[in-house]
């Protein structure tokens, strides 16, 4: 008959083989969502430019104006030459947007309500955020 100490001693060793086992599998989760993030925030230095002026949204955006030749469309290959051939375009002379009654259009752009706009030779763009970046990947993962 086997004493009562081995069978002790088999139970400490089958839990603690037990324990690691599910903290090995909690480090790894914990370290490829590390991962993870980390990959996103590298993939947001690319596509969030260095802005010339930052605008909050009362809807919670944030705007940031970028040079025109800085904007991420420039980031394609395709457009990748064309940085120093293209110019900002500008409205045809004599044009006056405040006085432009025709289009009857109204603002949709809550940011610019304010009065707000970004300096000249600029392009607002939405900045991408964290969030944008994790739903995006769950609805490629999802669908």
């Amino acid at each position: 008959m086997a004493r009562p100490s081995i069978h002790i001693s088999m139970f400490f060793v089958v839990s603690f083989l037990f324990v690691t086992s599910i903290l090995s599998r909690a480090i790894t989760n914990q370290t490829t969502e590390l991962d993870k993030l980390s990959r996103i925030r590298e993939q947001l230095k690319k596509i969030n430019k260095p802005s010339v002026k930052t605008i909050k949204s009362p809807d919670g955006d944030i705007i940031d104006c970028v040079l025109f030749h800085d904007q991420p469309a420039f980031d394609l290959p395709e457009l990748k030459d064309q940085k120093t051939t293209l110019e900002l375009p500008e409205l045809p002379l004599g044009y006056n947007i405040s006085e432009d009654t025709t289009t009857g259009v109204e603002n949709f752009q809550l940011w610019s309500n304010s009065g707000e706009e970004c300096p000249e030779g600029t392009i607002p763009i939405l900045r991408t955020t964290e969030q944008d970046l994790l739903r995006a990947s769950w609805i490629e993962v999802h669908i």
